[in-house]
């Protein structure tokens, strides 16, 4: 994933996401971006629920950055919504298409929901079959800007 301290991402089309520098070195900073949990207001957590207890859940985003970060310093990281957008769309909108439109098909030819079921699954292997190795020409894609630690402080 591209990342510049000198590039800018338009204000007004912006998503902010902060993390946590786990390793500098070489031109390249590991930084892993904090998932959000509602754990906090959710009622589940009373009855034994611990979901949300996992103190790893995020992702490891490498970038290439000349400026040197320290392990454990926190950073905010922008980029373009249409960036957000496209990852969703891979991710979640595809797959969900994929899996009615091929329920639909084959149910209407078929006849069968069994089948219509195995062929709709089937279509989601091939598509993460193909997209697995597509990653990082997809992750070229993406590009994130470390903010300035004067805009992290206001943020």
């Amino acid at each position: 994933m591209e990342c510049t301290a000198e590039s800018s991402v338009p204000k007004d089309d912006t998503s902010y996401y902060r993390g946590v520098v786990q390793s500098c070195g070489s031109g390249l900073v590991q930084i892993l971006v904090s998932v959000p949990t509602s754990c906090g207001s959710c009622n589940a957590r009373q009855s034994g629920c611990h979901a949300g207890l996992n103190k790893n859940k995020g992702t490891i985003i490498e970038v290439k950055s000349k400026t040197q970060f320290a392990i454990g310093e926190q950073l905010t990281l922008a980029s373009a919504s249409k960036h957000t957008t496209l990852a969703l769309a891979l991710v979640f909108v595809v797959p969900i298409v994929l899996l009615c439109s091929g329920l639909l098909i084959a149910n209407y030819f078929l006849g069968t929901e069994l089948i219509g079921g195995l062929i709709s699954l089937g279509l989601l292997v091939v598509y993460f079959s193909m997209l697995y190795p597509l990653r990082k020409k997809i992750a070229h894609h993406f590009e994130f800007v470390i903010l300035a630690s004067s805009e992290n402080q206001s943020r």
